[in-house]
């Protein structure tokens, strides 16, 4: 809201003569130093006092009661990711003015009487005689959020929001199901209406040298980092070989190419860790929506539903930054369980979500929603039941899903070092320990303090997403022609069905992700720097990797490989 004086000296009083011509302004105050208010807007106070709706509507009428148009304060936020519900903007009936018929008891004439209704409010019976009414509307797009409290709100907003997690700041109003506003939106519920007046990204991103800096500071390196990654919250470390280390590093900070990121899928046999694997990470993050259960869910529980309205996104919709799904194989099962065959393509419905494309789905009953997801994934299965090798396992599960994410198998050495006692420490370090540089390095680890578990908070939670985040939101600088290379030898490597279902379709694209997570791991807790530029040491260290993944895919989940002889189980 602005007075006149302030348009005049913006030089914006033609533009105010115009709007009050037209009909945007609700008023013409002679008072040049009062304030504007407009009718095709809200007209958002910024005025620390005015802390509840209540508070306004108290303002609106000791100062306008007979003025049409609609006033809220700003000093509410909530955070969360904005779900679209209409894909047209929604017409909103905020003020009614009714007038009923009265009479004047000094004069005994009949007159009009005027009452206004807010869009919260239950119509009053007295007033149902109505002999007419006007009504103030306003156009808003609608949008659904669960902010991390998990408390519904709807909020309506002048200006298209993006998809990621953002915080939301204008006025929030209590709305009961008996309101006006609930039945003409014929939602089944609204606990909360939000007016937005902005909005800020929650994505906390640093220039390239901050972002060095902050780790060479912290003295931060290699060893370190892994080790908080391993961190479980349960009180013990989870220890993983070197190469699958390195691989959830470059998974974690790689960024996108072609408008999508890497995603991982891990497979082995039951009681090798993925659960925990998973479980380090996604504490990490703790964000409000955790990782999904296999076991207990449905295929349809990651992609768009549309029994109700509005349609519940699906977790692959509202993950933020990255997304866990464990157990996929008793998804997969439970569904062919289903159909009682031996159905094929299984998740293929997920694709369009894998990249990150925005779409319209829907159910054809005037329920269409436009959907993005923009985080990245990490699967993790047991085997199929009567399946050997992954190539058994392409087919049931759609190839072109399985072909948007890097295929790691835990092969022999890895299962096993992970089923031995080597692959968890339970006794944290003492605080004698923790003092010692070369034992400890810094205070990334667990220790044992007057009977509680503590953590050195050396890495906090907004800092570890800092690093998340501005990693992700740039790529490093590769040479396309060593992704070629070495997209090719992995090429020669892998066999046949899997070379061409499953890694000729988008190795490029794994590829050059792996290298850029790479690259980044080494800048950030290696050599500290900040150029981002590939070297030589990350060619070679992406080449491994994928050599080590394409030679895994012929790993028999059926054999219980110890001490180097296999063994039927």
């Amino acid at each position: 809201m602005e007075s006149k004086t302030t348009l005049i000296e913006k030089g914006l009083l033609s533009k105010y003569l115009l709007d009050l011509e037209k009909g945007r302004i609700a008023f013409d105050n002679p008072n040049p130093e009062e304030q504007i208010y407009y009718t095709d807007r809200v007209n958002f106070v910024e005025q620390e006092d005015l802390t509840s709706w209540k508070q306004v509507k108290d303002l609106w009428f000791q100062k306008y009661k007979d003025k049409l148009f609609f006033l809220a304060h700003t000093n509410d936020i909530i955070k969360g990711k904005a779900q679209l519900i209409d894909n047209v903007k929604r017409k909103i009936p905020l003020l009614r003015k009714i007038f009923t018929k009265g009479k004047n008891y000094e004069t005994g004439e009949s007159i009009e009487i005027s009452h206004i209704s807010f869009f919260d409010e239950k119509l009053d019976k007295r007033f149902n005689t109505s002999i007419r009414e006007e009504v103030f509307s306003l156009e808003f797009r609608l949008y659904r959020v669960i902010d991390e409290d998990s408390k519904e709100y709807y909020i309506f907003s002048e200006q298209e929001l993006p998809f990621g997690v953002c915080e939301f700041k204008g006025m929030i109003v209590p709305v009961e199901d008996v309101a006006d506003v609930s039945k003409n939106l014929k939602f089944k519920s609204i606990a909360n209406v939000f007016f937005l007046e902005s909005f800020t990204p929650a994505v906390k991103v640093l220039g390239k040298e901050q972002i060095v800096s902050f780790t060479k500071e912290r003295e931060i390196d290699s060893y370190e980092w892994t080790n908080y990654l391993n961190y479980h919250a349960q009180g013990t470390f989870n220890v993983f070989q070197e190469d699958t280390n390195i691989l959830r590093s470059a998974f974690l900070l790689s960024g996108k190419v072609n408008g999508y990121p890497l995603h991982l899928w891990i497979w082995g046999r039951a009681g090798t860790k993925k659960s925990a694997f998973i479980e380090t990470l996604a504490s990490k993050f703790d964000e409000n929506l955790s990782i999904l259960e296999g076991g207990n869910s449905r295929v349809k529980s990651l992609t768009p539903s549309f029994k109700e309205k509005p349609c519940n996104m699906g977790y692959l919709a509202k993950s933020d930054r990255v997304g866990f799904v464990d157990e996929v194989g008793k998804m997969v099962e439970f569904e062919q369980n289903k159909h009682d065959t031996q159905i094929a393509n299984i998740l293929g419905e997920c694709n369009f979500l894998l990249e990150n494309k925005k779409r319209m789905v829907g159910s054809g009953n005037d329920n269409d929603i436009i959907v993005q997801a923009d985080a990245k994934f990490l699967w993790a299965s047991n085997p199929l039941s009567k399946s050997n090798k992954l190539s058994d396992i392409a087919g049931v599960i759609d190839v072109t899903t399985l072909s948007r994410c890097l295929q790691w198998v835990q092969d022999y050495e890895e299962t096993n070092f992970l089923l031995s006692e080597k692959s968890v420490s339970k006794v944290p370090p003492t605080p004698t320990e923790l003092n010692n540089k070369e034992k400890r390095k810094n205070s990334l680890y667990l220790f044992q303090c007057g009977g509680d578990i503590n953590i050195y908070d050396y890495i906090t939670r907004d800092e570890f997403l800092t690093i998340f985040d501005t990693c992700n939101s740039f790529l490093s600088e590769i040479k396309d022609s060593e992704v070629e290379r070495i997209t090719n030898t992995i090429t020669l490597l892998a066999k046949e069905p899997l070379k061409s279902q499953i890694w000729k379709p988008r190795g490029l694209h794994h590829t050059k992700l792996l290298i850029d997570g790479l690259c980044k791991f080494r800048c950030l807790f290696e050599d500290y720097d900040s150029s981002f530029k590939a070297t030589e040491i990350d060619y070679q260290r992406a080449e491994k990797l994928l050599s080590r993944m394409a030679r895994s895919w012929e790993t028999s989940f059926s054999i219980d490989w110890k001490d180097g002889f296999g063994g039927t189980i």
